[in-house]
């Protein structure tokens, strides 16, 4: 009897780690096509943005491709969690779907064997992407942000859009239409801040029908010159605004130095190129000063708060999935839009209300979290007893 028993434990241990590696199995695939269609959808506008930057502007290949790889870990920072959701559900609707579940029941293994290892997995994600979010992600962002602007340094026609008001050193530029294959700009004004060597600063704006870049691609450190056509110059002075000047061209060319500093934004994070110590440092800082903090707040929260979405998708999705009559990716990828769309709203509502500050950041960041994941143990406890 005794060695019976022994058999039927050794046996029991068998399968259940035949049974935890098939569910990994199942879980791991479908982690990586969930966060391969999520990151793609994500990335999709990126892809044509970069595209014409190395097509129409003819920026360096590599330089693309750095910025493309600094651009990668803050997709998968969001994307991690819709990975897991999607596993999640697809996992347990496969097994459910084929009376799998049913079996591993009249085997006498306990369901809640396998809750528990899809829980782990999902603790296993969380702390993966809140390292993410603390490390490699603020210096990705800091690095993507000063490789843009040394592009845009050495070739200013980048940053430039159609119908948008973009700033460049002491200028500031508008067009409203730009033509690539002819290298031409259409309905230009152009506004900048010249300080003289008396102290005196003088506007100077200018409005041309159409203009183009001149100057080759082949010095990186060359001034990029923009040659306009038809237009008028008006300037004054600071001191003497009653000194007002009109000057009409057929031809103007106007230099953008790319050894001036561009962006003094350059030489400073922004709150999502800082790491956990450096927000915390800040809130310190800006507190000693009486300013407001709440953005600070908010982005320090999410830091945590989006990562935990892994676990609150588990809790989510495993009671859904279990629940599921129909097998399929389809039915997972469905369940998985529905609850993100529904997860992301309440984020970016909370953050908006949090920065305001209508609600504590604190809540205001951890509230999807705290919504659904009450309503996952909700629904993993209505699961297991049915």
């Amino acid at each position: 009897m005794f060695i019976l028993d022994k058999y039927l434990i050794y046996a029991n241990f068998i399968l259940m780690k035949i049974l935890y590696r098939y569910f990994t199995k199942e879980y791991l695939s479908s982690f990586l096509l969930g966060l391969f269609i999520f990151t793609f959808i994500f990335i999709m506008d990126k892809i044509f943005i970069l595209s014409e930057f190395l097509v129409t502007k003819h920026v360096a290949f590599f330089s693309i491709i750095k910025l493309f790889a600094y651009y990668l870990p803050a997709t998968f920072a969001i994307t991690i969690p819709m990975g897991v959701l999607t596993a999640v559900l697809i996992t347990w609707g496969k097994l459910s779907a084929n009376n799998e579940i049913t079996a591993i029941k009249a085997v006498g293994i306990s369901l809640n064997s396998l809750i528990y290892l899809a829980l782990f997995l999902g603790f296993s994600f969380f702390l993966l992407n809140a390292i993410l979010n603390d490390t490699l992600l603020p210096c990705s962002n800091h690095a993507y942000k000063s490789l843009y602007y040394q592009i845009v340094q050495k070739k200013p026609a980048i940053s430039i859009e159609e119908q948008v008001f973009t700033k460049i050193g002491n200028k500031e530029i508008y067009v409203n239409k730009i033509d690539n294959k002819r290298n031409t700009i259409k309905g230009i004004y152009l506004y900048e801040k010249i300080k003289e060597e008396d102290g005196d600063i003088l506007f100077r704006y200018i409005f041309a029908k159409s203009g183009c870049w001149k100057g080759t691609v082949k010095s990186e450190n060359q001034d990029k010159v923009l040659a306009l056509k038809d237009g008028t110059i008006h300037q004054t002075l600071e001191k003497e605004k009653e000194k007002y000047h009109i000057m009409k061209f057929n031809t103007h060319e106007v230099i953008f130095n790319s050894q001036e500093e561009t962006y003094s934004e350059e030489h400073c994070k922004g709150l999502r190129e800082m790491t956990s110590k450096e927000l915390r440092e800040k809130i310190k800082e800006y507190k000693e000063r009486n300013i407001d903090i709440n953005l600070f707040l908010v982005e320090l929260y999410k830091k945590i708060s989006i990562p935990f979405a892994c676990i609150v998708f588990t809790l989510v999705g495993t009671p859904l999935g279990l629940l599921a009559k129909k097998s399929g990716k389809s039915i997972g990828l469905g369940f998985s839009i529905l609850i993100i769309f529904f997860y992301y709203l309440f984020l970016i509502c909370g953050e908006t209300l949090g920065k305001k500050g209508i609600l504590i950041p604190l809540f205001s960041m951890w509230f999807p979290n705290i919504v659904l994941g009450f309503a996952g143990i909700i629904l993993c406890i209505f699961a297991i007893r049915r």
